[in-house]
């Protein structure tokens, strides 16, 4: 939030904190709901000359396959970074950088309505995660990712005896036998989670959470032992 922000470019507006840049990553300012505003970190007082904003097209204006970001800086860092780049990767391709500009040039109502959607989606899944016992999950205020806590499951184990000791096996527990294709919270700082994106068909969506219900309430777990 902007407020969370704020409290940041506090700390480093402290003489001992003058030496530190930020680099922002902004891929996800258009995608926000519940009438969350977004803030750049660079809008904040005193953080422009200090801020290395990250942004691109593949999220707001899905166009993941054109490959194609930028980055805005003071004129002299950017230039630091045009040298460096230009000796690692070659141009961005034409064809991307003239999608870049339809995209740009084009009304950002269309965008709008695509945010109002996915928060549907959002609250369709959150929905349908709520139905499975002892599953958590926060609400997101933007993207279009998900996190539950699965970790109550953790310890079960299949009807072939194999355990579910993390996330990890059970990501590939529900591929291979519900052939539901979720990724690992652990490769995202939260281990106790599975990351599932709801950036798909209504259809899609409740068809996998149905799977991962099903999946979950299908394992045997571990009987708790009796208090005293």
């Amino acid at each position: 939030t902007g407020q969370q922000l704020e409290a940041l470019a506090a700390v480093l507006r402290k003489p001992e904190n003058e030496h530190v840049y930020v680099l922002s990553d902004e891929i996800y300012e258009r995608i926000t709901f519940d009438g969350l505003k977004h803030t750049a970190f660079a809008a904040l007082g005193g953080m422009k000359e200090r801020t290395l904003t990250v942004n691109g097209f593949s999220k707001a204006f899905s166009m993941t396959g054109y490959r194609l970001g930028y980055l805005a800086a003071e004129k002299p860092i950017a230039q630091a970074v045009s040298k460096l780049q230009g000796q690692i990767t070659s141009c961005a391709a034409s064809i991307s950088q003239y999608a870049a500009v339809a995209a740009l040039n084009s009304p950002l109502s269309y965008i709008d309505g695509k945010v109002a959607e996915l928060q549907q989606k959002r609250d369709l899944a959150l929905s349908l995660l709520a139905k499975i016992p002892e599953v958590t999950c926060p609400t997101p205020g933007g993207a279009f990712y998900l996190y539950p806590d699965v970790s109550a499951y953790f310890g079960s184990r299949t009807k072939d005896g194999e355990e579910i000791a993390d996330s990890t096996k059970l990501c590939l527990h529900l591929l291979d036998e519900y052939k539901v294709a979720l990724v690992p919270g652990s490769a995202f700082g939260g281990p106790k989670a599975l990351r599932l994106s709801y950036a798909a068909t209504v259809e899609d969506i409740t068809d996998a959470l149905t799977k991962l219900s099903q999946c979950l309430q299908a394992l045997e777990r571990p009987k708790k032992a009796k208090k005293a």
